[in-house]
């Protein structure tokens, strides 16, 4: 049977209740995804979320990861 998935964990090990972060396979993947998103949503973190398919805090858990500001 397939593992359970984890929940997310945010910086200080408090779990997000958003959803996963991007897959870290690939760092630079995972970043440009972020970059992609935040170029066509004009900058607006809440529709580059939208875009990703990721609640908004899970999209700023992951500019935190991918060091994005």
């Amino acid at each position: 049977p397939p593992r359970a998935a984890r929940p997310a964990e945010a910086p200080g090990g408090r779990a997000d209740p958003g959803g996963a972060p991007l897959p870290r396979g690939d760092p630079a993947a995972g970043g440009e995804r972020i970059r992609g998103a935040l170029a066509g949503a004009g900058g607006n973190k809440s529709r580059a979320a939208n875009l990703l398919g990721i609640d908004r805090k899970t999209l700023y858990t992951n500019l935190l990861l991918y060091g994005i500001e």
